[in-house]
């Protein structure tokens, strides 16, 4: 999902999602040969644990250290989602495992009327959601960013948008250039685009640019904490967009002022 907003993915979220669709597939299986079906909802699940697995230790990391993780809805969809994925697992496993088909947990097998009709459901539903996903990602792309930091700095960094005055973002190899100076807000006369794109970070000096990784936690990533928001007055008219993100290391973004403020600059400071 985070990659609909331009967040990294990891070849483990290809792998689950594959899964996914193989216990889809399972739940359709089933209703001709259960054996079949259940082993393919094995493998379906198992390749979800390939992503859910080390979700759920990194999960159990932020609350033991006190994230404020659970302290909110998250936490909650995150264990209903992993506690499905339990019971599917031992469902498909007992059912591959089993001696015979026909038992009082695995129904028998379905006339050809519920076939037709629960498959002719399947396919639209498929279709539907297919069309969906295709038709959002048109909908919501948007163009890619590259955001040059200077080189070895730490701390927090600052876009201000739309501000009246400034300069508009220059546009290199098709991505929008962020070109920071030390420790610095970035104003600019641009505007805050959404949507899904594949940005890039770097560190920078005359010479050369050093890529920076953005990764879940324990990733050894470089960037953190990234958001956007606006800022209102008192008659609640927005005078501010912004958006906002640490540079450095896991250890530095945890041991650092959140609140901090980053020095003001102008665009290719």
């Amino acid at each position: 999902m985070w990659a609909v907003w331009g967040a990294p993915t990891h070849p483990t979220q290809y792998v689950s999602l594959l899964g996914s669709f193989l216990m889809v597939l399972a739940s359709y299986a089933s209703l001709f040969r259960l054996r079949p079906a259940a082993w393919i909802a094995l493998v379906g699940s198992l390749s979800a644990w390939t992503f859910y697995g080390p979700a759920l230790v990194i999960t159990s990391r932020a609350v033991l250290d006190g994230s404020q993780l659970h302290r909110s809805g998250a936490l909650v969809f995150a264990a209903s989602a992993v506690t499905l994925l339990v019971v599917a697992t031992i469902h498909a496993l007992a059912a591959a495992a089993g001696k015979r088909e026909n038992t009082r947990l695995f129904p028998v097998e379905a006339s050809r009327r519920l076939r037709i009709v629960i498959g002719v459901f399947t396919l639209l539903a498929c279709v539907g959601i297919g069309a969906a996903t295709v038709l959002h990602f048109r909908e919501t792309s948007r163009r890619p960013s590259r955001y040059l930091i200077p080189n070895d700095y730490v701390g927090w960094v600052e876009i201000h948008f739309e501000v009246k005055g400034a300069t508009a973002l220059p546009v290199e190899d098709g991505f929008y250039l962020f070109k920071f100076s030390r420790g610095c807000i970035l104003k600019t006369s641009s505007s805050l685009e959404s949507g899904w794109a594949r940005d890039e970070y770097y560190y920078y000096d005359d010479a050369k640019r050093q890529p920076l990784p953005v990764t879940g936690w324990d990733g050894g990533g470089a960037i953190w904490a990234q958001s956007t928001g606006t800022s209102s007055d008192a008659n609640s008219t927005i005078v501010q967009i912004h958006e906002r993100f640490f540079v450095g290391t896991e250890a530095q973004f945890r041991s650092n002022d959140p609140h901090a403020e980053p020095r003001d600059c102008d665009v290719g400071g």
